[in-house]
Order: C-alpha cells, then sequence, then structure tokens
C-alpha cells in the first residue's frame, strides 16, 4: 500500500514524502529517535534508539509500541513468511520478535511484551531522581488521548514540553534531558484525558 511513497527514519519521527515535501506521518513517532524503518503489508515497523520498537497501525494513524524494551535498535530486517522481525542492536545483540500481527503480543527471546493495558492516566516516578543531566519519566494511559507532559519550575514557568499529542493506550516513556537548566527541583506535570498528575524531580549538577 507505500509503493512508491519515499519515507525517512529521522530523530524526530518517522517522516514521509507528500505533494513534493516530507511531513511527519502519522501521530506519536514524533517523540522517538528513529533509526530504521521496515514494512510488513500496511503495518510498518520503526527502530528507536533507546526505546525498543513501534509499529504503525493503520487503522488508526498511531504509532504504537510494539515492545523490546530499552533496546538501542539500529537495524532490522521483516520475514513476512514466518511475520519474524529480526533486530539489530548496538551492544545489546540480535533479537527475534515473532507473530507481528498488530492485535497480538510482540515476543523476544529473552521477554515477552506486555499487552495489559493501564487502568488509567497514571504519572510513574522518574529514575534516576535525583539526576544529572538526564531523568526517564515513565507513564501510562488507559486509552488513546491527547498528553500534555511538561516540566515547570517551582514558580510554574514552563521549562521544556516533553509530550504534546495524540498517544496510544499503554505504557509510555520520555526523557527530560536539563544540561542547559541550572540546578534545583523541578515539576513533572501530565495532563492527559481532564487528568493532572504532579511530580517533582531534583536536578544536581
Amino acid at each position: 500500500p507505500y509503493s512508491g511513497q519515499l519515507f525517512a527514519a529521522t530523530p524526530q519521527g518517522v517522516y514521509a514524502q507528500v505533494n513534493g515535501k516530507l511531513e511527519l506521518f502519522g501521530q506519536g513517532s514524533q517523540y522517538y529517535d528513529i533509526r530504521t524503518i521496515a514494512f510488513m503489508g500496511e503495518t510498518i515497523f520503526a527502530g528507536t534508539w533507546g526505546r525498543g520498537v513501534l509499529a504503525y497501525n493503520a487503522a488508526t494513524g498511531v504509532w504504537q509500541d510494539a515492545g523490546f524494551g530499552d533496546l538501542p535498535v539500529l537495524a532490522f530486517a521483516v520475514v513476512e513468511d514466518s511475520q519474524t522481525l529480526v533486530i539489530g542492536t548496538s551492544g545489546s545483540g540480535i533479537y527475534l520478535g515473532h507473530g507481528l500481527a498488530l492485535s497480538a503480543g510482540t515476543s523476544t527471546s529473552t521477554e515477552e511484551a506486555s499487552t495489559d493495558v493501564p487502568d488509567g492516566f497514571n504519572l510513574k516516578a522518574a529514575y534516576p531522581n535525583p539526576f544529572n543531566p538526564q531523568t526517564t519519566i515513565p507513564f501510562e494511559l488507559s486509552e488513546s488521548v491527547n498528553v500534555h507532559l511538561a516540566v515547570y519550575d517551582l514558580l510554574g514557568r514552563e521549562i521544556s514540553v516533553l509530550v504534546d499529542g495524540l498517544l496510544p493506550a499503554g505504557q509510555h516513556r520520555v526523557t527530560f534531558e536539563a544540561g542547559q537548566v541550572p540546578s534545583g527541583t523541578y515539576l513533572i506535570r501530565m495532563s492527559a484525558g481532564g487528568q493532572h498528575n504532579t511530580m517533582p524531580v531534583t536536578l544536581i549538577k
């Protein structure tokens, strides 16, 4: 279905050529550093740096987590006959994903990707905390929803926007890179589905 289209894997997501120019393809990939893409029918797989594999759901137009944890993916290939994904990583070996139908869970040689749907919109504990210069912020979504996740100082000023857009249900992670931010305590605030969650983090340089 994508014959003749030009796609690009970029640090700002997956782009496709539309009317002679590259535009963001689908929703959700812009929050990932994409290193490689592969096609299997209507499904597109995207390998990310340090955040596993995404899969594009053509029915919803949304990129969703296909598993493989925090793997730094460099390259992969799809074997359509057996619905197998062969994943090459940086320093973490080679992984195989089997049964890659989008409606099914994806398994690897070492772990089973969770197919559990969270029961709410939850902001999880950042790690590490205190941190320098970056921390990872996990969060859960019980349904596909627009999410605004940002960092504020103690005066309420917005320091950095980490997420601002539609994300699918499931487990997610974003990284706050504070290389240009002074030491101190900051507030991570997530707004999703009419709910708001706030969590303090401390930057120590």
